[in-house]
């Protein structure tokens, strides 16, 4: 009875052993890219070829377009550098849906200057939303010096508890757009699969 018992758990230890070698070794491809050995297999970035591309910028009340007429343009850069960092301030005017609670998306497109991105096959695109819903949280009161409240205070004392918990509407002030520039050639059967999703070929 005992040899069995650990026959058994020696089979489960094996498996396991076996799975975090073989979870090491995916880890260490993902790592650790073979070089490309010009036998025509070889994955070289787009951005290598040095295209000419456009960065624009639409927001829209879905998180998927049906049609380019639901979506409206809020910033267009023609001859868009991947390679700078630049900053830009962009008034987006705010639509009566999500006004009234609805939440609003930002598609970052970069492709061909020139083209729409719609009509571009080699596009790549962004959706990530500009408004995000929370619980609104009352100010800090500073309990060491015994401060009065201030007026914003006061008035959310008054209101009812449940008012202060409903999630409301906030504003995404900020939007980062990273863009990878590494210029890199590799082997593409050495690839490994998990990584395989995340590409464009």
């Amino acid at each position: 009875m005992w040899s069995g018992r650990s026959s058994f758990t020696s089979l489960v230890v094996g498996v396991f052993v076996v799975y975090v070698v073989h979870t090491c070794w995916v880890m260490y491809g993902i790592v650790y890219t073979r070089p490309c050995a010009g036998d025509g297999n070889c994955i070289q970035p787009y951005l290598a070829r040095r295209p000419k591309l456009q960065l624009s910028v639409y927001t829209a009340t879905r998180s998927n377009l049906g049609a380019e007429n639901d979506v409206d343009l809020v910033l267009n850069v023609e001859d868009f550098d991947v390679e700078s960092r630049f900053e830009r301030t962009v008034n987006v005017s705010v639509p009566k849906k999500t006004r009234n609670n609805g939440t609003l998306y930002a598609y970052i497109f970069v492709h061909h200057a020139g083209v729409l991105p719609w009509h571009d096959g080699k596009q790549v695109h962004l959706v990530s939303p500009l408004t995000t819903y929370m619980v609104p949280k009352p100010e800090e009161v500073n309990l060491l010096t015994g401060e009065s409240a201030t007026q914003q205070q006061i008035e959310a004392e008054k209101r009812p508890t449940s008012a202060l918990e409903e999630p409301v509407s906030h504003w995404r002030p900020r939007l980062t757009l990273n863009v990878m520039v590494d210029d890199f050639v590799f082997d593409g059967a050495s690839l490994p699969a998990d990584v395989h999703r995340y590409m464009k070929m």
